[in-house]
């Protein structure tokens, strides 16, 4: 009797097949799929700690492509550019309106030119001086970029395609 409470109260439970007991009433082992294949019990959705919506949360950031013709170009400009930003920091001047000035008298056509101060996310007070020396730039021509940064520490001259939602420059966010 006792035997027979045992698998009753197991099935009852929800824990226990009927089928799988043994002749004396006790449950016989079922073979789980962690246990012929371990590899299944840390199968993730990839590397890491990702969030679950990641990639649509972070889509207004991502940047077109550019054909090989517009990389060239975006490399022409970007000499240009780099030279005489380099000149600019040799000479310590790295605020918004020098670089505005600089990059103006390049006389870069069909390239719309954009230049802001350097500006941290106001979380940030730890920068110091807040904000902090130098400017950031963007010459945009469709959807090809030329843009960076001039500062006391380092002189960044890009090329890349532009984003959907902010063209070249992204916004200082929070």
């Amino acid at each position: 009797m006792l035997a027979v409470s045992a698998t009753a109260l197991l099935t009852l439970g929800g824990c226990v097949d009927p089928a799988s007991s043994s002749a004396e009433g006790l449950p016989q082992p079922t073979p789980s799929s962690t246990a012929a294949n371990p590899e299944a019990v840390n199968q993730g959705s990839g590397p890491g700690d990702v969030a679950p919506h990641g990639a649509e949360n972070n889509a207004w950031k991502r940047r077109h492509g550019i054909s090989i013709d517009q990389q060239r170009r975006g490399d022409d400009v970007a000499a240009l550019v780099r030279a005489a930003l380099g000149r600019q920091r040799a000479a310590k001047k790295f605020d918004a309106a020098t670089t505005d000035r600089t990059l103006r008298a390049l006389k870069i056509a069909d390239f719309e030119l954009t230049v802001n101060p350097m500006s941290v996310p106001s979380y940030r007070t730890d920068v110091t001086p807040n904000p902090p020396l130098g400017a950031v730039f963007a010459l945009q021509h469709e959807r090809l970029c030329v843009d960076g940064d001039i500062r006391p520490e380092r002189l960044l001259v890009q090329v890349e395609g532009a984003a959907n939602e902010f063209g070249c420059i992204e916004p200082v966010s929070h």
